[in-house]
C-alpha cells in the first residue's frame, strides 16, 4: 500500500460494475469491515454503479489489444493510488494476465498464467478440482443438445 496516502482506507478498483458479479464484489468490500474506496470500472457506467462506488470510470472505447488500452490500465492504476485491482469480467483477467509484465510493476498481483488457462475451459477447471479433491458442483459434459435436455429434465 502506498504510505504516502493520508488516507489508509485500501483503494480498491473493481471492474465490471455495471453488472451484477462487479456490484456483488464492491457490496462486498463494503460489508467487509475493510476502510475502502472503491472505483468502479466499465465500459457503461450505470446509475447503480455510481451510487455503490466512490468513483467511476469508464474504460476508452478501444481495442482492449492496443496499447492505448494498455496504457490506460497504467496511467489509471498509478493516477488513482489502487492498491488492489478485483475483476469483476473475465475480459479482465485474461488482460491483466496477459500484460502481466507490465502491470507488475505497478504492485498489480495475480494468479499465476497456468490457473488463469485452466479456468478458461470450465470443464477443465471442474476435472482439476474434482482430480485435486477440490469440492465442487457436481458437473457434466453433455454429448450433444439431445442429452443436455434430458439432462435438464431431471434437474
Amino acid at each position: 500500500m502506498n504510505n504516502k496516502r493520508k488516507n489508509p482506507a485500501i483503494r480498491v478498483l473493481v471492474t465490471g460494475v455495471g453488472a451484477i458479479i462487479g456490484q456483488g464484489i464492491v457490496k462486498s468490500l463494503r460489508q467487509s469491515g475493510f476502510e475502502v474506496v472503491i472505483i468502479g470500472l466499465d465500459r457503461t457506467i450505470t446509475p447503480l454503479a455510481r451510487s455503490l462506488c466512490d468513483l467511476c470510470i469508464e474504460k476508452p472505447q478501444v481495442l482492449e489489444a492496443s496499447t492505448v488500452y494498455l496504457e490506460f490500465w497504467l496511467q489509471l492504476i498509478a493516477e488513482h493510488s489502487v492498491d488492489l485491482v478485483i475483476p469483476g469480467l473475465e475480459v479482465d483477467v485474461f488482460f491483466l494476465d496477459q500484460h502481466r509484465q507490465h502491470l507488475v510493476t505497478t504492485g498489480l498481483v495475480l494468479n499465476n498464467s497456468s490457473l488463469i488457462d485452466l479456468t478458461k475451459d470450465k470443464w477443465s477447471t471442474v476435472q482439476f478440482l474434482q482430480r485435486e479433491r477440490i469440492a465442487c458442483i457436481p458437473s457434466v459434459l453433455p454429448e450433444n443438445c439431445a442429452s443436455l435436455t434430458r439432462l435438464a429434465s431431471f434437474i
